[in-house]
């Protein structure tokens, strides 16, 4: 027999109170009482049109009720009406009608007394009904109803099972994925095997005196292939994969998350031994949830109970029963400290961004089911990606095979893997936002300055492009490529080489404008930025080498460790740098102004160049000439008319591409 819902139930109450409400709403409307003022009342006690009245006592007033005759000259009665034909003397045609009434509430004595004495003079019936206390049934039956209804939720959480909020069945996902499908990350792989052969014989190490690990934290910057890696090592090991997120334990219900946790280890000790991933779980592992005082009670529970579940009295000490937790991260600095001590999360494998190499066998791996064309460079196209993660390259690779479509090209060429990877970090073209002369002009100096500095100072990155196609909101850039090996460590020479280069493009505008604009603004911000860590973390500046900067944090007076009279020197010093960095970009433009003459003047004709043309154009002073294929006067006889057709052939310019280091307006 099927168990009949508590919650079901209340609310087939509530729906039929709120029918017999409504029923009752709708009889006092098709059965109107009219209501009297004191004085319309005794007018209608002097016309002799009242015929019953009841006297009732409520909280100190009396409120007046009952029966009156309304005369209606001509008119029939309607059906339902009640005809009291005892009224006054009627005249030829005229019908008396009985009606309900009621009255304002008399709140006097003497009103009361007044009214039952010409009440008695008219001789008209009148009754005083005692006091009786009102017995609102409908009002109690609704609170009964609600205590109820709160009642139950409130049991119903206890066990976590609150109306909408089940827990979850956590499936056993199928993964076919293996080490073959993660491009690249070879140390890291190794690394993770180690834990495969964990899963696959935990004899062998329970024999050596060797404990498994409980679990193991991936962390590195989005898109790296976290989810995959953890994929992988399920798919080689042959393990059941249960996953989750960390906002999966969430709830405004204090004990669901630390339920849903429980139950979530439960069911994968069910088919251990087995892989629980938990993706972003500085959601509830975060020390700085709850605010500035810390996690809140709700997040405790759920993290509390998740480190129990993990390393306490809920330990399986059957090594073939093993549950093992792969969580990943981007923000590993925020986890308690408790999540990643020895016996928990105390392994750490970084995804990081993937090298020139890997991002190379990446863009091979996503464009080995398109059609592509066979002129393809993907160690340029990888040089040009430096800083893009592997779900940025995937998108690179699709974004090309969507281009190819649109053109109606048979392939993915080289030029529309270029543009590929420009509409990824910058976003389209926005080819009918044309410019103002005047506005064309200004964003063609600001991006020679760039181009031009760029290629002045030793040890810059590379200038691989200049456009002032705007793109977002940039109105032109400049991108930069980093040399063949991409160096792990930046230079100080090479930092004060890129502020020199961020704020050229202000500098340009100064020198061959006569006015500045507001369009360097990303180039402050991130000037400043690299100003402020030379100062203050890396002790690049006359302050010395202390670090005034402690830890990671949202807060930037978090982790101050220095006086005011300490913060006013290291503003004065960024600002010092700054302007020697703006200085530098001053004095080696006015010592190449025919170079920026001449390179923003070819821009603002062609709008895009790249690092080919840069270089020719500043070693030959002009572009080459465009090999033009002229036929003229060709005649194509028509029954109709005859044409002229004029075919002209242009050379195609091959464009290439930036990295995420590009220079905006």
């Amino acid at each position: 027999m099927k168990k009949n819902n508590p919650f079901k139930i209340l609310i087939t109450i509530s729906v039929v109170m709120l029918v017999v409400s409504i029923v009752s709403n709708l009889t006092s409307v098709l059965n109107p009482t009219k209501n009297f003022t004191s004085t319309e009342f005794m007018t209608q006690i002097e016309q002799c049109s009242i015929t019953e009245v009841n006297i009732e006592p409520a909280s100190g007033t009396y409120s007046l009720s009952g029966k009156y005759n309304e005369i209606i000259n001509g008119k029939q009665p309607v059906e339902g009406e009640v005809v009291n034909t005892n009224a006054c003397t009627l005249t030829e045609g005229q019908t008396v009608i009985s009606k309900m009434f009621s009255t304002t509430v008399l709140s006097e004595e003497y009103q009361i007394k007044e009214v039952t004495s010409k009440l008695s003079e008219k001789g008209i019936n009148y009754k005083i009904i005692p006091y009786k206390a009102p017995f609102d049934w409908f009002g109690i039956l609704s609170t009964v109803v609600m205590v109820g209804f709160v009642g139950f939720m409130i049991f119903n959480m206890m066990k976590g099972k609150a109306p909408g909020t089940e827990n979850k069945v956590m499936l056993i996902q199928k993964t076919n994925k293996t080490f073959n499908d993660v491009i690249g990350y070879d140390e890291e792989k190794k690394e993770l095997s180690e834990l495969v052969d964990f899963l696959k014989n935990p004899k062998k190490y329970n024999d050596m005196g060797a404990s498994i690990p409980n679990g193991i934290l991936l962390e590195g910057p989005p898109g790296t292939g976290k989810t995959l890696m953890a994929k992988a090592v399920a798919g080689e090991a042959s393990v059941p994969f249960f996953a989750a997120s960390g906002s999966d334990f969430e709830e405004m219900y204090v004990g669901l998350g630390a339920s849903r946790v429980r139950g979530l280890f439960k069911e994968a000790r069910k088919v251990a031994p087995a892989i629980i991933f938990i993706d972003e779980i500085d959601a509830i592992g975060s020390r700085d949830q709850g605010g500035p005082g810390g996690r809140g009670g709700t997040i405790d529970q759920t993290i509390n109970s998740f480190l129990v579940e993990m390393d306490g009295f809920a330990k399986e000490e059957d090594p073939t029963k093993h549950v093992i937790v792969i969580a990943a991260t981007n923000r590993s600095d925020k986890l308690d400290k408790a999540l990643l001590r020895p016996g928990r999360l105390d392994r750490k494998v970084l995804i990081g961004l993937p090298e020139i190499k890997t991002r190379e066998n990446i863009l091979k791996f996503h464009t080995s089911k398109k059609v592509m064309g066979e002129d393809i460079n993907y160690n340029s196209l990888a040089r040009a990606t430096s800083g893009m993660s592997g779900a940025q390259l995937e998108a690179v690779a699709n974004e090309a095979a969507i281009l190819a479509v649109r053109e109606n090209e048979k392939c993915v060429t080289q030029d529309l893997l270029n543009e590929s990877i420009d509409r990824v970090l910058m976003g389209p073209a926005k080819i009918s936002n044309k410019y103002s002369e005047k506005d064309k002009k200004m964003v063609s100096y600001h991006e020679s300055g760039h181009a031009i500095v760029g290629l002045d100072l030793e040890g810059a990155m590379e200038v691989q492009k200049i456009t002032i196609i705007p793109r977002r909101d940039a109105g032109g850039y400049v991108s930069y490529i980093p040399s063949e090996d991409e160096e792990r460590f930046i230079t100080k020479k090479q930092l004060e080489s890129r502020l020199i280069s961020l704020l050229a493009g202000r500098a340009s505008e100064e020198i061959f404008i006569g006015d500045i604009t507001v369009g360097a603004f990303n180039d402050f911000e991130v000037a400043t930025s690299i100003a402020r860590s030379m100062v203050t973390k890396y002790g690049m500046s006359s302050l010395g080498t202390y670090q005034f900067e402690i830890g990671s944090t949202d807060n930037i007076y978090a982790n101050k460790q220095y006086s005011d009279a300490t913060a006013d020197k290291i503003d004065a010093e960024i600002n010092r740098i700054l302007e020697v960095s703006l200085t530098k970009a001053k004095e080696i433009l006015n010592r190449r102004k025919e170079d920026i003459h001449l390179l923003a003047e070819t821009i603002r004709e062609r709008e895009v160049l790249d690092k080919e043309q840069i270089d020719y154009l500043m070693e030959h002073r002009a572009l080459p000439i465009e090999e033009v294929v002229v036929k003229e006067d060709i005649i194509i006889e028509s029954s109709k008319e005859k044409e002229t057709i004029k075919e002209v052939k242009l050379d195609e310019i091959q464009r290439k591409t930036s990295d995420d280091t590009d220079m905006v307006v």
